[in-house]
């Protein structure tokens, strides 16, 4: 699946569309995510949701180049969090439950 392919639903959560995207595009989606926010991140080879917050939704992606990325999904933007940097405040790795 393409990302033209997929139709976004205006009366949904950012979350909500990113949930009824097929596996491959979240994935295609989080690595665009990452790399828009100036850091490589291609093909992603592992992701999953890692847990909500108040205002978002957490996402977390390995991609091949040997670096995992939490990337925060809200209504108003994103935010992408290296998780190596990440693990210092939280104390355990993003992709400990994967």
């Amino acid at each position: 699946m393409y990302a033209d392919e997929f139709t976004w639903d205006f009366d949904k959560t950012v979350h909500e569309n990113f949930l009824a995207m097929e596996y491959d595009l979240q994935l295609y989606t989080l690595a665009f995510f990452v790399r828009e926010s100036g850091h490589s991140c291609s093909p992603v080879f592992r992701g999953y949701q890692g847990g909500t917050e108040k205002d978002g939704h957490y996402w977390m992606i390995g991609c091949r180049e040997g670096t995992d990325w939490s990337v925060l999904l809200a209504d108003d933007g994103y935010q992408v969090l290296n998780c190596q940097e990440l693990e210092k405040f939280v104390g355990y790795s993003c992709l400990s439950g994967f």
